[in-house]
């Protein structure tokens, strides 16, 4: 080993003189190892990786597909702020005329059909004219197999009742009753029997605006109208 000198400011460099040759053994080792692999089979399959050429960079770039075109929605209203709203008196005031006016439509709506009902019902019972029928003894020349026949009427507001005798003509009677505001009012008749005696109660108008006009039997007739 020798020593060069030269500047004293440098730090001395020892220099190897015996370095370790290289035997055939390790250089053929060597070329070996840096002889090219042979592709394989699979490698063969794969032409690009053999072949194709490389990038001047180390950046891989990929082949993107083409955007596409963003539909716009419309655009959606602005929304409101709705602020909180108190129970006021006018409001109050309003709803509560609202209900009465309803309640007085509800109540008119079923008083009409309430009298369409009734006119409907007095139409086919008694018809028009207003006519009732019976029979009934009352000792005018009948008999109990034979009573005499009772027709009560309302001919444009005049209520008539008309007895009619079977066996004897004669002792029909006519009796004229009363007047009604209406001719639309039934009549019907019916024959209590109050301390012995008998009456002819004349019925006039329906059960909401009835009243009665009272007769009573002297044996011959009926007499003394009572309102």
């Amino acid at each position: 080993m020798r020593e060069q000198r030269g500047n004293p400011y440098q730090i001395p460099v020892t220099l190897r003189t015996n370095a370790p040759r290289k035997t055939e053994g390790s250089v053929l080792t060597r070329n070996q190892s840096r002889q090219p692999r042979t592709p394989s089979r699979a490698d063969e399959e794969i032409d690009d990786g053999w072949t194709g050429e490389k990038p001047h960079s180390s950046a891989i770039r990929y082949d993107r597909p083409s955007r596409r075109e963003t539909t716009r929605l419309p655009q959606a209203p602005a929304t409101k702020v709705i602020s909180s709203r108190r129970f006021t008196l006018a409001r109050f005031l309003v709803i509560f005329g609202l209900l009465m006016i309803l309640l007085a439509l509800g109540i008119m709506a079923f008083s009409a059909l309430s009298n369409w009902w009734q006119l409907h019902t007095d139409d086919v019972t008694f018809g028009r004219p207003r006519t009732y029928q019976t029979d009934q003894y009352v000792g005018h020349g009948d008999s109990p197999t034979h009573a005499n026949h009772f027709i009560a009427l309302n001919l444009s507001g005049i209520v008539e009742v008309v007895e009619i005798n079977n066996q004897d003509a004669q002792k029909d009677h006519i009796y004229f009753i009363t007047t009604t505001n209406s001719a639309l009012n039934p009549v019907t008749l019916s024959f209590p029997t109050v301390d012995g005696k008998q009456y002819m109660n004349i019925n006039i108008g329906d059960s909401t605006n009835a009243y009665t006009v009272a007769m009573v039997n002297d044996g011959k007739a009926f007499v003394g109208a009572q309102h």
